[in-house]
């Protein structure tokens, strides 16, 4: 969750080697003087930042540096909830109160990173995993981020680059150490749980990276990340966590931390399921409600007698479009393949509800055969009849 104090290192420029790291296209010093010129107003969104950084910086790397230094330069690392870490999503809401605020834990960094970065047109992912010091493994989940920046992968770390903890105290100091970092370097000091997010062709398993020295000469399997992250792009969320976890299994569990990672998978299967059941049911319910709308309709319709006149045809579509609705009703069903418990028996009323409309609509069906049969001309006469009273 933090980093460790560390030698002091005299950078060029003030200070500052996102330059030299990154290679942008402007000078280093212009970098760190554009983003100290953005007005105070308009650093309480993301929106009106990401404004700011679009109006003065041209390339991704540029753009990827300011942001860096922005955030690194003005949120504080939240000392009292150094411990919280869990598995929300962030509302766009709760990421600028984070701006508001000024404070953030490492998984607030990396969202509010991620957050910008993606809207300055950087393709940025928050990162999960765990850490280590001197050769020894944190015994506490941390959070970063990977960016895609002129078709290159690297790796941010704003938590450990904002400054570092001594006796309980942060002590604000940037370090672009952990800037535009590459996935090999990156490696040594963080490994996430799922191997997909070490951007190697050769991941490193848990186990090598709990060992004091890292060892790059080793036999490992090949593992093409390309086409695994386009795949993760195109799935869904649990097709996401079902394929995340299978990769973690296969990389090794060595500690609890990797355990509970894969607990709290597990539990966002289930839950990732019950959101899905529930969309379906009520996309479900939703059909069923408009075809019995619809079917009362018809009812009223039918019970004055077929008026005000109507085409034959026009009168049948009625029937169709609610046995169009009702159908589309049991197709939503058909997808759940497997029905959470709490909402078993609501799915067996509701298929029950749609059985018992659909044989209503058989025994209107015959009652409209019988109005077809009559004289054409007959029908238009009562029509003219009944409007004339």
């Amino acid at each position: 969750m933090y980093k460790l104090k560390v030698s002091f290192v005299f950078f060029i420029l003030l200070g500052f080697n996102c330059g030299v790291m990154s290679q942008t296209s402007m000078n280093p010093r212009e970098v760190k003087q554009i983003m100290q010129l953005i007005p105070d107003s308009s650093t309480f969104s993301t929106f009106s930042i990401t404004n700011y950084i679009d109006s003065n910086f041209r390339n991704q790397g540029d753009k990827a540096c300011a942001t860096y230094y922005w955030i690194t330069e003005n949120i504080l690392y939240d000392i009292e909830n150094k411990y919280e870490f869990s598995d929300i999503q962030y509302s766009q809401i709760e990421i600028d109160n984070i701006l508001k605020s000024r404070n953030a834990i490492c998984q607030e960094y990396s969202v509010l990173f991620s957050d910008l970065a993606n809207k300055l047109g950087i393709k940025t992912y928050v990162i999960k995993g765990y850490t280590k010091r001197k050769e020894n493994v944190i015994q506490n989940p941390h959070s970063w981020n990977a960016s895609l920046i002129d078709s290159v992968w690297y790796l941010f770390d704003l938590t450990w680059g904002a400054g570092y903890l001594e006796d309980e105290m942060f002590i604000k100091k940037i370090d672009y150490k952990y800037f535009k970092v590459k996935p090999s370097q990156f490696i040594k000091t963080h490994i996430p749980f799922d191997p997909l997010w070490q951007f190697l062709e050769y991941p490193y398993t848990k186990k090598e990276f709990s060992k004091k020295i890292i060892n790059v000469e080793r036999e490992t399997p090949y593992f093409n990340y390309i086409d695994s992250l386009k795949r993760y792009e195109n799935q869904s969320k649990i097709e996401r966590i079902l394929s995340a976890r299978t990769r973690i299994e296969l990389n090794g569990i060595n500690n609890y931390l990797d355990y509970d990672n894969l607990y709290h998978l597990k539990f966002n299967i289930s839950y990732e399921y019950k959101i899905v059941v529930e969309e379906k049911y009520n996309i479900a319910i939703s059909y069923f409600n408009e075809g019995i709308y619809k079917f009362n309709e018809y009812i009223t319709y039918r019970n004055n007698q077929y008026l005000p006149y109507r085409g034959d045809i026009e009168i049948y579509r009625m029937i169709e479009d609610i046995e169009r609705l009702l159908y589309l009703s049991i197709e939503e069903l058909n997808k759940i393949e497997k029905p959470i418990e709490v909402m078993g028996n609501s799915i067996i009323q509701l298929r029950k509800n749609i059985n018992k409309t659909n044989t209503d609509i058989l025994f209107e069906k015959e009652k409209l055969n019988s109005y077809f049969e009559t004289f054409k001309i007959y029908r238009e006469k009562l029509s003219q009849d009944s409007l004339s009273e």
